[in-house]
């Protein structure tokens, strides 16, 4: 059965004066930080600008057809004037008649371009996918995070828990010292002693609080809630953890096969494909492109405010263009150039992080198995060490030990309960890790 850790939030409702808990899971706390998360977010405002800036480059293939319709006045005209013969005068003829109209449709078209246009739009395909990967990676980010975050909070709590029962286990020694010496006067220097004990066990306290109360801000930061609400986290007990464990990763993972997946290795594979399709495009750019166009324009002129139909003529134009590059200051090849580096730098980068990801794998099952071996011999030395330390208060008790013993063994007992928590702690890090960057082999 599950253990619940409350995690001290002390938010106390005026009417009763309770504590008022909300229980989180942890599937619950991977859930709120997807939706609060600002990266997923900014994830999904990415991907819907690629599918924009896809549809921008898909329509750049698309016949472009734009009209343009005018309509002018001129109010002022110069004249030409016109020399007859004498005796006649000279004669004024405007240059211009006082309002003309047009309507001018045009038409162009890409024909061939070497595959610049084509390798354009697979590039932006690829920018697609590439944006729903980077989706991928924040979510598989956000809930690696998440996990961490709970698992710290629980060991922060479970760590907090252990010194004060340190604490009450000094004030218990001091209570038994005050009864052993109920007739008469506790010696100076075991006064002292056992006031230095329980102020020991203060400070610990104290600063497994502070981490304790850390812990917490980062978790409601990640799950958006309030500050002053307090929640319940469910901690698996070590039999419950074995079986999870088994259920997850059977055995251990160094006898099965894990296949190294990780959405950061298909981004990388993406940019390296992207990459290329840059270096087809640029090296395009040094080959000719092939165009149609087409034209209608509809126009007139009238000394008239209103052209009437009589005086509109109509005019079409059809042709193809042929655009050479020959001289652009070397450009071009610059821009070849560094589209090959981006691709070199692309592998260079895949490489490294796959054998960074190689290596975080490798260690997080050391981790991970030897957490597991040592995660039930410490549960056997946290009860030896409790059942040792409750023997000797008792002959304390009795005036058979010493105080220093007595302490000593109660300090074993809390190093033993923080070597344990820690084993948990170290266990189900490395199984998110674990789970994070592999499958294994058959899962796909």
């Amino acid at each position: 059965m599950k253990t619940i850790f409350i995690l001290i939030l002390y938010c106390f409702i005026a009417s009763g004066g309770r504590v008022e808990a909300r229980v989180l899971t942890l599937q619950e706390a991977t859930t709120l930080a997807l939706k609060a998360s600002e990266a997923v977010a900014l994830a999904d405002q990415q991907q819907q600008l690629i599918e924009e800036k896809y549809q921008e480059i898909y329509g750049g293939v698309l016949p472009q057809i734009d009209t343009t319709i005018s309509y002018t006045h001129y109010p002022i005209i110069p004249n030409n004037e016109m020399n007859l013969p004498a005796p006649m005068p000279k004669v004024k003829i405007p240059l211009k008649k006082d309002y003309e109209a047009s309507i001018n449709t045009t038409v162009t078209q890409v024909l061939w371009a070497f595959g610049k246009v084509s390798t354009a739009i697979e590039l932006a395909k690829k920018a697609k996918e590439a944006s729903v990967i980077g989706k991928a990676i924040a979510n598989q980010e956000i809930i690696y995070q998440t996990k961490l975050a709970y698992y710290t909070a629980l060991f922060a709590k479970e760590v907090l828990d252990i010194t004060e029962s340190s604490y009450k286990n000094a004030l218990i020694n001091r209570d038994i010292t005050k009864q052993r010496y109920a007739l008469g006067k506790i010696p100076q220097g075991q006064a002292i002693k056992i006031e230095a004990d329980v102020a020991g066990r203060v400070a610990s306290k104290e600063e497994a609080l502070g981490g304790h109360q850390k812990s917490l801000h980062f978790i409601k930061r990640l799950t958006a809630l309030t500050a002053d609400e307090a929640i319940l986290l469910v901690a698996p007990s070590i039999e419950e953890m074995s079986s999870e464990v088994r259920h997850h990763i059977p055995n251990t993972p160094s006898k099965r096969h894990l296949s190294l997946v990780d959405p950061r290795l298909l981004a990388l594979d993406k940019k390296i494909e992207m990459s290329d399709d840059m270096i087809k495009i640029n090296r395009a750019a040094h080959f000719p492109l092939l165009a149609g166009f087409a034209s209608f324009n509809y126009f007139g002129d009238s000394y008239e405010a209103t052209i009437g139909s009589d005086n509109m003529k109509s005019m079409a134009a059809i042709g193809i263009k042929l655009t050479i590059p020959i001289f652009h200051g070397g450009s071009t090849e610059a821009v070849y150039r560094s589209a090959v580096i981006e691709k070199r730098s692309a592998v260079l980068e895949k490489e490294k992080v796959k054998k960074d990801l190689e290596v975080q794998l490798k260690n997080a099952i050391t981790d991970y198995e030897t957490a597991q071996r040592t995660l039930h011999a410490g549960l056997e030395a946290v009860l030896l060490a409790e059942k040792n330390y409750l023997f000797a208060r008792k002959r304390y008790a009795a005036a058979n030990v010493a105080l220093s013993e007595v302490n000593d063994l109660e300090l074993a007992l809390t190093g033993q309960r923080v070597a344990l928590a820690k084993s948990k702690f170290s266990l189900l890090q490395a199984q998110a890790l674990i789970e994070r960057v592999s499958v294994e082999d058959g899962m796909q």
